[in-house]
């Protein structure tokens, strides 16, 4: 009898094991056809062919700009099913990132990599390490010292 009971434990510890490996499978299938619908979409708004892209540019460095992101968000849209939040594209600056928030979207694993965080800036943090479109005005407004206060006296002199 407790034979039996190992015997039809180890079945199942084996019949989860295989689960596991199937569904590991099947996301990185699943991710692997997202990616490739970003690149195709992505590249025919920015006019590159899709097989040039990598996983990991800065969609900005082709020249994408917030009308560009809308018309990916779009043609994703139209080819996976999923209506991305308003300007997560732009936070989401790679191929990567965008078929890792699909892939959230969708139920899939969690993004792998999302997209950058907004980082509290010190003094030694060198310029090309800031993201301005990924600040919002306040955070502009605060690494440039630009104040309430200073505004409302610039008001009063002109």
């Amino acid at each position: 009898m407790i034979a039996s009971l190992n015997s039809d434990i180890q079945s199942y510890k084996d019949q989860i094991e295989a689960l596991k490996t199937k569904n590991v499978q099947l996301t990185q299938e699943k991710e692997a056809v997202i990616a490739q619908a970003v690149r195709e979409a992505v590249g025919s708004v920015l006019r590159v062919k899709a097989e040039t892209l990598r996983d990991d540019q800065p969609l900005t460095d082709l020249g994408l700009d917030s009308l560009m992101g809308v018309e990916i968000e779009n043609a994703l849209e139209a080819a996976v099913g999923i209506a991305l939040p308003p300007a997560s594209l732009m936070r989401a600056r790679t191929v990567r990132q965008i078929a890792a928030l699909i892939a959230g979207h969708l139920g899939g694993a969690a993004p792998a990599a999302p997209a950058p965080a907004v980082v509290a800036l010190t003094e030694s943090t060198a310029a090309t390490e800031v993201d301005l479109d990924a600040l919002s005005d306040e955070e502009i407004d605060r690494l440039l010292g630009d104040t309430d206060a200073d505004r409302e006296k610039a008001d009063t002199l002109s």
